[in-house]
């Protein structure tokens, strides 16, 4: 008798009325078998429960057909343009004609008409008493014992490098194009004259000393940094490029570092204003300056013009005085 009553009671429990956990697995057991019913059927006492059963069922019913064969034109899909230059051969490729880029040039009768300069390759390489240029400081400065155990590296004439700046300026610009830009070195120039009058020739040639021991570790990260870059003092005169921002542009590093070239002159007449303007903005503003911008590069072919998105990275010195500018430059593709 006592086995038979246990036997019942164990009857009964596992016959006992199915809660509500029990219903919403069998729920998901039906829903998953394709028996589903009316979302009405099923009464749960989660709201949550009752709303998830009816979206399950919604979507199981619904069942929407596949994409048919022409859903996707082909046709219309085109390729996109693209630039590759190989490290390997050193030469670029794209998909424009003649392996070239897009080209920005849009005829404008204000613009100035002077010939390209920085393209020229001078028969000897420009060396003065005051200067040397940045091909030949490169053979004498190849390490940073270099810097500091010969007397190479001296002061740099920053006053006549600005001279030189304004002399190309002229020749260039009309007198409503110089006016711009000579309001936005008027914001800088007194300021950079006032920060190094209190500074004596040993600063001066610490500074420079700095700037070359900078530029080595600068050009050996560009080295491998697959982006067209280039970089340039704050004068605007040119200091070193990688081979991917020569090959993009045509220019070689022979015509851009064996004299004295300007970053201005690889640039349009708007992008030069631009870059004055902007330049007149970072040089005493955040000590961190970054500028993402865009502006229109002059390649070494006549009448050929790249439009590109730029970084520019300003590097100050001990003195927070803009020492060099690193510009990054990625062609806009049609």
């Amino acid at each position: 008798m006592g086995g038979s009553t246990l036997d019942t009671s164990t009857v009964r429990s596992s016959t006992r009325t199915p809660s509500s956990t029990d219903e919403v697995l069998c729920s998901a057991s039906d829903i998953l078998s394709g028996r589903t019913g009316s979302s009405k059927s099923r009464n749960f006492e989660s709201n949550l429960a009752n709303d998830e059963y009816v979206q399950l069922t919604d979507l199981l019913n619904t069942n929407p057909p596949s994409p048919s064969a022409g859903f996707f034109d082909f046709d219309e899909i085109s390729i996109r343009p693209w630039i590759e230059i190989s490290i390997e051969d050193n030469r670029m490729r794209s998909s424009y004609p003649n392996n070239g880029t897009p080209n920005s040039y849009v005829f404008n009768p204000k613009h100035s008409q002077m010939p390209n300069t920085a393209k020229e390759i001078p028969n000897d390489i420009q060396e003065e008493e005051d200067y040397t240029s940045p091909l030949i400081m490169r053979h004498i400065v190849k390490h940073p014992n270099d810097i500091y155990l010969t007397n190479t590296v001296k002061s740099y004439q920053y006053p006549k490098a600005y001279h030189a700046l304004i002399h190309y300026l002229r020749k260039r610009f009309n007198r409503e194009q110089l006016i711009e830009v000579a309001k936005c070195m008027a914001k800088y120039r007194p300021s950079f004259i006032s920060a190094t009058k209190s500074l004596y020739e040993n600063d001066l040639i610490f500074t420079e000393r700095s700037f070359q021991r900078t530029l080595l570790e600068y050009e050996n990260l560009i080295s491998n940094c697959p982006s067209p870059t280039i970089i340039w003092r704050r004068t605007g005169e040119i200091v070193a490029l990688t081979n991917e921002f020569a090959i993009m542009t045509g220019y070689s590093k022979m015509s851009l570092l064996s004299k004295r070239t300007f970053i201005v002159e690889l640039m349009d007449d708007e992008s030069t204003i631009k870059y004055f303007k902007s330049f007149s903005n970072m040089a005493f503003g955040d000590l961190n300056a970054t500028l993402l911008t865009d502006c229109v590069l002059r390649k070494a072919d006549d009448f050929d013009y790249l439009k590109c998105a730029c970084v520019w990275t300003i590097k100050r010195d001990v003195f927070d005085i803009p020492m060099l500018i690193v510009g990054q430059f990625l062609p806009i593709l049609d």
